[in-house]
């Protein structure tokens, strides 16, 4: 048995050598590649693996559509050697072969007979008919079950992420057009749609996913180069797949005939199919082998003037013979050409639900931890042990809640990338030139952030494009590149997240937001205002400074929308702009939407938080430097500066034990550039506390961000200080 395994061993290694040689249109290759399978087939009739025999079957018949031109494609055929050589290791070995190779069959186009007998109707996802409609009352009769039902859903999410990742990568590849690495990635994504596509019996899916999958696999072979007529192709054909997500999705739902019908394909394939009839180059094997320095420039040559006197011989045979070189380089070298590898690391999903609530199980557990300190600092003083036990336990709970945290944290990456698509389609729609400059995409932020930050970033972007760049011939006569730049940063500044989203556009014209804001009677005109109270008229609703409408934007309504939706994550928006040069819109937001570090204050009995983010310096001030300034009110001196004295306790309606500012703690806190020193009674140290919201009774409560549980078990106010400084004016 020992001298048969080492020869069907062999036999196998030569096969993967021929089928990496293998050339289009080379027909008496293909013969000898078929002699062979047919060899290491008659030395194996008793083999003891059945998926082995299959795959056999199926080179064959590849081969055979090889060899009457039905496909030009040898990449089924080096994967179906590679399970031969995967599964005869098992069996030399005497293991059991345990892996799926389900996508090998299918890329050979080869269906087991054992699977032929359950296709169609015991398959079990019948609902969906080669009629190409989705008729899920038709799935009662067939016996569609639940589970069924959920696998389709399942289907429908996992590929929506599919075609967000070749979006995202797509967008990538048309920087960098000889990525292997992103190539393969879109590749994977529009196989793995195919193949479960064509297992539910999405027919015209699956269809057409083969033909955007077969662009990508002439990107691979070096055969089509990714330029903007692919990306365009790629691109549509996204969209496409998602109207085809929607249709299923809305099947699903509604429980009514939908037909894929009204969704067509086939002037998509055609354009593919022509795009995909051209060819390129290949970087030799030759110099792939070079420059891994396998073999030499003089060795080389040599093989090449052999080759020169004998046509018929490959390179890879003549380097094999005379140079010594081992076969497995030659493959490697052949697998350069057509592949690359993309480094991934492992991970799980896991549902957001499950996710949420082990945060809020993380902070109920933080809040647990510190009340138990503070009851040992009644009952166990002196208890040493008790301590040491505590901060053991603390160390672990606070350890648990950083990784909980981070699990909510997402690289703002994708939000990013998804405006690349966006300014490119914009720039096309309304005939200018834009490029988009992306920087701190590693910037990680909370999910739940990114989730809303989405349209507010959309609608920025929709501005500068459409009312910030002006047009390519514009832009030249105003001595600017015809071209016009977007720069979208991200970056941590100390407890917030920074995003700048900036052109080099016409800029804000003031005039006419002015003109603008009397018409609308804003203002009277005769107000003395400073830039950035001019710049925020366009924050109000229905103001809008465009002549006319257009597709992109111009209606009157989206700015205010945004303010708000960034107010609503406690974050802010500034605008700066200089006519004629741009204009920048700089967005601030926490790191994260559950916790808040602040520092804990007392005023009378009640306790409350102030985010550390908005304090600048903290002190007991002298007698001397508190004053009272007529039309002004109170003021306490800061670094030669005199700032309002806001009461905290009159503010609130609390009781305060200071009656005199120097008897008290003043706490200076900023907004948006304004000061203002806030009148304490005794500060408790800084934390970190978990958020909970306020309820619907007091959520818009000005002044208030939300609450927290002390370690107490007492409730503390989370001060808000654009709504302290709001309402410490009225």
């Amino acid at each position: 048995m020992a001298g048969k395994d080492n020869r069907v061993g062999e036999m196998i290694e030569s096969l993967s050598l021929q089928v990496c040689m293998l050339e289009k249109g080379d027909i008496p290759e293909m013969g000898k590649t078929y002699e062979a399978i047919s060899e290491i087939e008659k030395s194996m009739p008793d083999c003891p693996c059945a998926v082995f025999t299959d795959i056999i079957q199926g080179i064959k018949q590849y081969l055979d559509r090889l060899v009457l031109n039905e496909t030009t494609e040898s990449k089924p055929l080096e994967e179906g050697v590679e399970a031969l050589q995967a599964i005869w290791r098992d069996i030399s070995s005497g293991r059991e072969f345990m892996f799926d190779v389900t996508d090998v069959l299918e890329g050979l186009g080869y269906v087991p007979e054992d699977l032929k007998k359950t296709s169609g109707s015991e398959t079990g996802i019948t609902g969906i008919e080669e009629t190409h409609e989705c008729k899920p009352e038709a799935t009662r009769s067939t016996g569609l079950t639940e589970e069924d039902l959920e696998i389709l859903r399942d289907f429908i999410v996992e590929s929506r992420g599919n075609l967000e990742i070749v979006e995202l990568n797509l967008i990538e590849l048309e920087q960098n057009p000889d990525d292997m690495e992103i190539i393969n990635a879109i590749f994977r994504s529009f196989h793995t749609i195919k193949g479960v596509s064509g297992f539910l019996k999405l027919d015209k899916m699956n269809r057409f996913c083969h033909h955007t999958e077969s662009l990508m696999e002439s990107a691979r072979s070096g055969k089509l180069t990714i330029n903007d007529e692919v990306a365009d192709l790629i691109l549509e054909s996204i969209d496409t797949l998602k109207l085809m997500m929607d249709e299923v999705e809305k099947c699903l739902e509604t429980r009514k005939n939908t037909a894929f019908d009204y969704i067509d394909v086939e002037k998509l394939i055609q354009k593919i199919q022509v795009v995909n009839t051209s060819d390129g180059n290949k970087t030799p094997l030759g110099k792939i082998l070079v420059n891994s320095g396998v073999i030499t420039e003089k060795g080389l040559r040599e093989s090449l003037k052999i080759q020169k006197k004998n046509p018929e011989q490959k390179l890879g045979e003549i380097l094999v013979r005379d140079q010594n070189v081992e076969p497995e380089a030659i493959k490697s070298a052949l697998k350069a050409q057509t592949s690359g590898k993309r480094a991934t690391s492992l991970q799980v999903k896991v549902d957001t639900d499950k996710l949420d609530n082990l945060v809020d199980l993380t902070g109920e557990l933080v809040i647990a931890q510190s009340m138990f300190k503070q009851l040992g600092l009644t009952l166990a003083a002196d208890n040493q042990i008790y301590f040491h036990q505590l901060n053991q336990v603390t160390q672990a709970v606070s350890a648990i809640q950083k990784i909980a945290m981070s699990m909510r944290m997402v690289p703002i990456k994708n939000t990013f990338q998804k405006m690349v698509r966006l300014v490119r389609d914009l720039a096309k729609n309304s005939g200018k030139e834009a490029d988009l400059s992306m920087s701190g995409e590693d910037t990680e932020i909370d999910r739940n952030v990114v989730d809303e930050l989405y349209e507010p970033m959309v609608h920025m972007i929709r501005n500068s494009v459409d009312h910030g760049l002006e047009s390519p011939a514009e832009r030249e006569s105003a001595g600017k590149n015809r071209k016009g730049s977007i720069y979208l940063r991200a970056f941590q500044r100390g407890g917030n997240i920074v995003i700048e989203i900036e052109d080099d556009g016409r800029g804000l014209n003031k005039d006419r937001i002015l003109e603008k804001a009397i018409e609308r009677n804003l203002i009277t005109g005769n107000e003395n205002l400073s830039e950035k109270e001019i710049y925020d008229f366009i924050m109000h609703p229905g103001f809008s400074t465009a002549k006319e409408v257009t597709d992109i934007s111009g209606r009157g309504v989206g700015m205010d929308v945004v303010k708000k939706g960034i107010e609503k994550l406690r974050g802010r928006l500034e605008i700066h702009s200089t006519e004629g040069n741009g204009t920048v819109f700089t967005i601030s937001l926490p790191l994260t939407m559950a916790i808040v570090e602040g520092m804990l204050v007392r005023v009378g009995k009640e306790k409350y938080i102030i985010p550390t983010h908005s304090i600048i310096q903290s002190y007991r001030p002298d007698r001397k430097h508190c004053h009272t300034v007529e039309g002004k009110g109170e003021m306490v001196r800061h670094r030669e500066n005199l700032l309002p004295l806001v009461r905290i306790g009159r503010l609130l309606n609390v009781k305060e034990d200071s009656t005199d500012p120097w008897d008290g703690i003043v706490v200076v806190v900023e907004n948006h550039g304004t000061q203002k020193a806030l009148l304490l009674d005794e500060l408790l140290g800084k934390e970190e506390f978990v958020i909970k919201n306020l309820g619907e009774t007091f959520r818009d409560i000005k002044g208030l961000a939300g609450s927290a549980i002390l370690a107490d078990g007492k409730v503390g106010l989370i001060l808000d200080m654009a709504g302290l400084f709001q309402i410490a004016v009225a």
